[in-house]
């Protein structure tokens, strides 16, 4: 079911940029030029240019006067005895980022204050703190602020997105990737291990494969051109923190309280999320117009949300089969092979210099037999040599537009796939004689795999057996040219059981199926993260957050009772080495989830906001504390005498 939103494409129209002040004129020994400085434009600041000598309070837009190469400071009080916020080199644009000397801390610190001694209160209209009355929010205390932390960013976030600002979070971040132990990949040059959970916290009833014409979770709250105020509203109730008050400037409606995904993920010591959908455009009605019109989307809120926690995000791009199968694409709308295309390269433009965007899958699971490779190990064909040259086509796009973030895919951990990529040729065409996976390789950063190994790793990380060396191979063995480091982009079990353990049971969840999710997670993460694969392994993501309970079946059961939904046929053969014998895709998380504020059915939409409240989360304690241990070795479990690790 399409969200209400994407249903009326006539009203999501371009946003106007705010105006931003010109140059105020120059005469020919020391050209003055104007800058905004912004939270929302801030008027009442005073400021002092230096060498050039230019000081004054910023005006109604901000605005102040500088000379290219002056530092300009900027002062809370009527001249420079007042508080300092900081200096920065003068430009056309100055934020309280770039007087920080963190994307963190003080930031938060100096958007407080300036909120707090807004005239109304509503940053949404500018900040006037000319005739600001004594106040006890200050710089080194916040807690006589009127405006929360969480609040406080969000309008800032929201404030420079509608702007068109999206560098708002600090500076770049240059990730790369080496084969070196311990430290396959680096941020800033510092080693960087990845401790991750796949989050893909779909609403019930919000189904992920509906995108692009149903939107991803992390765009921000935006307006129209139809009055300017804020009609669609962001998902801030999955992943923000605390109860919203005031104007519904996030999520919509005064009763949003915020679910706490992202401090739950940070409190369980993961660094890193994956998220599979961030995309600039969507699709109203499922249509294409080209060139792509409507609201260009962003998401400054949920990356800034994931700054303050220290949490760095891999984006997926998910590119649909039919950019990687040749049969699919030459029959499709050329349309839509153009919106993809421009959308990867615009979502790309917008997160290339955001620092906690670590980098890039172009797809998730597109590698089916015959396109990624041939199961009876027959050489490559024009169709295999497509789905090899579209791989690098898009990996290339990326690695062009953002040349300091890490691009590679996410496929499934098929050893018999890897050997024959690794040893067989394009059959045609510019590349002819090449070996696919030596090509590719050129572009890729890293190995992705969704991979579900329940006892060994060897196949993936390790050394084959003897015996299945002519159709097998790990990653640890491909040639030199070929390697890259390998981060598992799903790694996980799921945490439901089958009624009676028969295919026809139906899924539940109980003390019993969560210790043995528990024990599994103890089993193989150790084995991950243990010194046996440190030459190869660079992290997983834990499949995943929260269960995906649009894989449940026919959602309409659910009505009136949130349990009826866990009931499956489609996998009648038990699996020995799995924590509870069944791999039910709706049955991975560590979180379950119960239904709330439902309406229109089982529709996530109410009018121009998600539903409220948010669906709620149970935990799985003992998988969960499992997970926390492993990420985090200080963590110690409660006592429990039952505790199963």
């Amino acid at each position: 079911m399409k969200m209400k939103p994407f249903t009326l494409a006539a009203k999501i129209a371009m946003l106007a940029p705010f105006a931003l002040a010109a140059c105020s004129g120059s005469d020919s020994q020391s050209p003055v030029q104007s800058g905004v400085f912004s939270d929302s434009p801030v008027k009442g600041l005073y400021y002092a240019a230096s060498p050039s000598g230019q000081s004054g309070m910023t005006d109604v837009n901000g605005a102040f006067k500088y000379v290219t190469g002056d530092t300009v400071s900027f002062y809370i009080g009527k001249d420079a005895t007042g508080t300092l916020l900081g200096s920065a080199t003068g430009g056309a644009t100055l934020t309280p980022i770039d007087l920080a000397e963190t994307p963190t801390g003080n930031v938060t610190a100096m958007l407080q204050v300036l909120q707090s001694l807004d005239a109304d209160h509503n940053p949404d209209n500018g900040i006037d703190i000319e005739s600001a009355p004594p106040s006890k929010c200050n710089m080194t205390d916040q807690s006589g602020c009127t405006v929360s932390a969480a609040q406080a960013q969000s309008n800032f976030a929201t404030s420079l997105a509608l702007s068109g600002n999206t560098t708002y979070i600090g500076k770049p971040t240059a990730w790369a990737s080496q084969m070196k132990a311990n430290c396959l990949i680096t941020r800033n040059g510092d080693c960087y291990q990845i401790r991750g959970v796949a989050y893909s916290p779909s609403p019930v009833g919000y189904n992920v494969k509906d995108g692009p014409a149903l939107g991803d979770l992390f765009w921000d709250s935006f307006s129209t051109q139809n009055n300017g105020n804020i009609d669609l509203y962001n998902w801030y109730s999955l992943w923000g923190e605390g109860v919203l008050q005031g104007t519904a400037s996030q999520c919509g409606g005064s009763n949003c309280v915020a679910r706490n995904d992202l401090k739950n993920l940070k409190n369980m010591g993961v660094n890193t999320i994956r998220v599979y959908a961030m995309l600039d455009r969507q699709l109203p009605n499922g249509a294409v117009t080209l060139p792509l019109t409507g609201h260009q989307f962003s998401h400054s809120a949920f990356l800034q949300r994931c700054a303050d926690l220290g949490i760095q995000v891999l984006v997926d791009i998910p590119m649909p089969s039919i950019m990687f199968k040749q049969n699919e694409y030459v029959n499709a709308d050329p349309n839509l092979i153009k919106f993809w295309e421009q959308n990867l390269q615009e979502t790309v433009s917008e997160l290339k210099d955001n620092p906690v965007v670590m980098g890039f899958d172009i797809m998730n699971e597109q590698d089916g037999d015959p396109y990624g490779f041939n199961s009876n190990q027959s050489a490559g064909t024009p169709t295999n040599d497509f789905y090899y040259e579209q791989s690098i086509k898009y990996a290339s796009m990326i690695k062009q537009i953002a040349p300091s973030k890490l691009v590679g895919w996410a496929i499934h951990d098929d050893p018999t796939q890897l050997r024959w990529a690794a040893n067989n040729q394009f059959s045609a065409g510019a590349l002819a004689g090449r070996t696919y996976l030596a090509e590719l390789a050129k572009v890729f950063d890293f190995w992705g795999l969704n991979t579900y190994q329940s006892e060994i790793l060897d196949p993936v990380l390790g050394k084959t057996a003897d015996t299945q060396k002519s159709v097998n191979m790990s990653y640890a063995e491909l040639p030199g040219s070929m390697q890259h480091p390998v981060i598992f982009t799903e790694f996980g079990w799921p945490g439901t059981g089958r009624q009676g353990d028969q295919a026809s049971g139906g899924l539940y969840v109980s003390t019993a199926t969560d210790q043995n999710l528990a024990k599994k997670i103890t089993q193989m993460y150790s084995l991950a993260y243990g010194s046996t694969y440190q030459n190869v392994f660079a992290g997983a993501f834990f499949f995943s957050y929260a269960e995906e309970w649009w894989k449940g079946g026919n959602q309409s059961t659910a009505q009136g009772d949130p349990n009826n939904w866990r009931t499956t046929t489609s996998v009648t053969v038990p699996i020995p080495t799995f924590p509870n014998h069944w791999n039910d895709e709706a049955g991975y998380g560590l979180y379950t989830v119960t239904q709330q504020g439902k309406k229109n059915g089982l529709s996530p939409w109410c009018g121009s906001g998600p539903c409220l409240p948010a669906d709620t989360l149970g935990g799985l304690q003992y998988s969960i504390d499992a997970l926390h241990q492993i990420y985090d070795p200080s963590f110690s479990p409660p006592a429990n005498p039952n505790y199963p690790l």
